[in-house]
This record gives structure tokens, sequence and C-alpha cells, in this order.
């Protein structure tokens, strides 16, 4: 298992590192340069970085060997989340409050407005067929069907300015920026552990 982070502080020094669990360098610079990143997941051996790419937001998806193999999405506006499922990559734009899914590999579109969220959906994590969504702006945790379907907006609420969002086995975790804590909670019910 192998943990891919990305570091910069201008566009000519950014770059994606690949590190092991216990902390070890893989390779500090498997990919580097003007990358505008603002998040990164991981599939099988599929990269995907989704930032502004010359003024156009998108999503370019890598080898985990560190090779573009394509750029999958363009124009979004501010691409700050992705998740994952089977064959589909879902994508959400914080400046149109739009979740779109797009083909994994491919790029086309299979629904660019899957979810309207004006709360200003940020980070993303799936849970089989569920959908879940930061709204920093309003301190809670949405959860969706991956089809779309309407499920909760205020599936999980008290947080405060949540961020990275992720699933590990059968727990969601949820950081909160303010008060620089990780809660734990359970994916089905939206119980704090």
């Amino acid at each position: 298992v192998q943990i891919f982070v990305f570091t910069g502080n201008s566009l000519s020094n950014d770059k994606v590192g690949v590190y092991g669990l216990d902390g070890s360098t893989i390779n500090a610079n498997l990919i580097s340069g003007e990358l505008p990143v603002e998040v990164l997941a991981v599939s099988g051996s599929n990269l995907y970085l989704a930032g502004s790419f010359v003024g156009a937001g998108g999503v370019d998806l890598y080898s985990t060997s560190g090779l573009l193999v394509t750029g999958l999405v363009r124009g979004l506006h501010a691409p700050n989340g992705l998740a994952i499922s089977g064959p589909n990559l879902f994508v959400s734009d914080v400046n149109t409050g739009i979740i779109g899914e797009y083909n994994a590999m491919t790029g086309a579109v299979v629904n660019a407005s899957l979810i309207s969220d004006p709360a200003g959906p940020t980070y993303l994590a799936i849970s089989e067929n569920d959908l879940f969504v930061v709204n920093p702006n309003a301190n809670t945790i949405g959860k969706y069907d991956t089809d779309g379907t309407f499920i909760n907006t205020s599936f999980i609420t008290g947080l405060d300015n949540p961020q990275q969002i992720a699933i590990l086995g059968s727990s969601l975790y949820v950081a909160n920026q303010n008060n620089g804590t990780m809660r734990e909670y359970h994916p089905p019910t939206g119980a704090p552990i």
C-alpha cells in the first residue's frame, strides 16, 4: 500500500510524491512542475489530479508510476472533490455547486449535473452506493445515492469547518479545520463512533 501526497508552494515547485505506510519515501518527486492541483484520488493503478489547468478547471489521469495518461475532464470552474466508484468518477465544483459524474477512463460525461448543492460541495467520499459530500459553508456532510437521488443534505451536522473526508473500512472520517480534530462516524447512520 502506498500513500500519494501533493505538496507545493508555487506553480513551479508543486509535486506529487509517493510514500510507504511507515512514512518511508518511495519517490518524493513522482510528478513535479506546474501542478495547480486541489485534490487527488487513487483507484487501482490510476491517479487522478483535479485543479485549474491553464485557466480551465479539470481532471488529469496519470498512472501511479507518474506518467500522464490524458487530460480527462475539462470545462470545470473550481474542481476540488474527487471520488471513484467502479467505472465512474465523481467531481465536485465548489464555484458552481455541481457534482458531475464522468467515465473514469475516458472522461465521457455520464451526468454533468448529477447533484446541485448550493451550499458549495467540496470533498467527496464513496461507500458502496452512498456519496458523502462535505459542505464547509453549512458545517455539514450530505449523503446521496450515487445515482444523484437526494437522501439528506444534513446527514452529519455540528462540524467545525469540515475539510477532507475519507472512508476506511466501516468508518467515515472527517477532518475539521477550525478545531484541528478528526472525527469518526458510522456511514449508514451518521452516528459518531
